[in-house]
């Protein structure tokens, strides 16, 4: 049954958000950031974005939030990082329709080999 492949793949991932509270990037010279050490293994995925990536809005003005990026990313974590990234681009985009957005939008995919 396919779908059960699918639900157990999907049970099999772990995600883990890792954020610090810290100045945007760029605001300021003087800033200081933490830095942050991961043991990264094959397959490890690094995924990081604007938060116009996350409030980006639907034409019901709800937010793309990061519980459908982190949808997207697990279901797409035997791609490659170019194919994840375009994954997160086209369902954000399916999600927002033809909305208008106020915000910029990065994404940064990294996929360990």
């Amino acid at each position: 049954n396919r779908n059960l492949s699918e639900k157990q793949d999907f049970l099999d991932k772990s995600l883990k958000q890792i954020s610090t509270p810290s100045e945007p990037l760029g605001v300021s010279k003087d800033a200081i950031y933490k830095n942050i050490k991961l043991n990264l293994q094959k397959g490890d995925i690094i995924v990081t974005c604007t938060d116009g990536v996350i409030e980006a809005l639907n034409e019901n003005g709800v937010q793309y939030s990061t519980e459908n990026l982190k949808k997207v990313i697990i279901k797409n974590s035997n791609a490659n990082a170019k194919e994840i990234s375009n994954k997160i681009k086209d369902d954000l985009k399916k999600y927002c329709g033809i909305t208008q957005q106020y915000d910029d939008q990065s994404l940064l995919a990294i996929k360990i080999d």
